[in-house]
């Protein structure tokens, strides 16, 4: 094994160790997930938003409105992702996941099944928003060679899936709902490096790119719509281990994820809900 390896073993094996009181009750809320019900209201309309500058036009002294106007009709993605295809490839494995992981979410398709019964576990995950961000960005490889700095320039094109939930209890005294927002980028990946020709001395540089495709990003929204199922589980497990922990006056020291297909609990810090408003 290799040093670095080595070492990330190590550090691996310190956190799964440090966070075991956290682990514990995770395992007790996982194998007894909640009985409550929880109500999806989606979307109608995904927004969209192009961020690349935009190209010579000839209309003088643009507005605002006509250059994300223009900036939309020059996207490369997002002018060819319709609202009705961009929900079709997200919101069933969206459910599924939810299924999988448990929880008994029922869409605002057939609402009349969630009022049965809202009892005292009732809840509403409101999608507000969704928007898909079409941006492109320069990137620089740069390495040190014999004391002299080279570097190399990229300009890579991505997305952004930017979502906003609000969740609150059926009935609640909390006027507010807590509010959540969560980033997913998909784009250009490169990867290069730089070499010397030991024969001529000459420092040459080379890189392969996997490049964004339509393709990808259709992947991309269907995996989208199970990571956000899994972040919104997640919020609900970490809840349990706070509360619980709480009674033993013990401050949980790690977030953790719940990886449902190795049956394992991970430490995140970014891969998760932000919450941006309490109740």
């Amino acid at each position: 094994m290799r040093r670095g390896a080595f070492i990330l073993a190590i550090v691996a094996g310190i956190l799964l160790s440090a966070c075991a009181t956290e682990r514990k009750v995770a395992r007790e809320f996982v194998s007894n997930t909640p009985e409550a019900r929880f109500l999806l209201i989606m979307p109608n309309v995904v927004f969209k938003e192009s961020l690349k500058p935009i190209g010579e036009t000839h209309i003088e002294n643009p507005t605002a409105r006509q250059k994300d106007s223009i900036a939309f009709m020059e996207s490369d993605f997002i002018r060819y992702l319709p609202d009705s295809l961009i929900l079709q490839l997200y919101i069933p494995p969206l459910l599924d996941e939810f299924q999988k992981l448990g929880l008994n979410v029922i869409p605002d398709t057939i609402t009349g099944k969630f009022f049965q019964d809202t009892g005292k576990n009732a809840y509403i995950i409101n999608i507000a928003q969704l928007q898909l961000q079409e941006f492109s960005e320069i990137v620089y490889d740069t390495e040190e060679i014999d004391g002299r700095y080279y570097y190399h320039e990229h300009v890579l094109n991505g997305v952004h899936l930017n979502k906003w939930v609000e969740f609150q209890k059926l009935n609640s005294e909390q006027k507010n709902p807590m509010v959540f927002f969560a980033e997913l980028t998909a784009g250009d990946q490169v990867d290069g490096f730089f070499r010397k020709n030991p024969q001529t001395g000459q420092v040459q540089y080379s890189y392969k790119m996997d490049t964004l495709e339509m393709g990808d990003l259709h992947q991309w929204v269907e995996q989208a719509g199970r990571v956000h199922a899994r972040y919104f589980f997640d919020f609900l497990m970490n809840q349990y281990i706070r509360i619980n922990l709480s009674k033993k006056q013990i401050k949980p020291r790690y977030y953790l994820h719940y990886d449902r297909e190795n049956d394992q609990f991970v430490p995140v810090t970014e891969q998760r809900f932000i919450r941006i408003r309490e109740e």
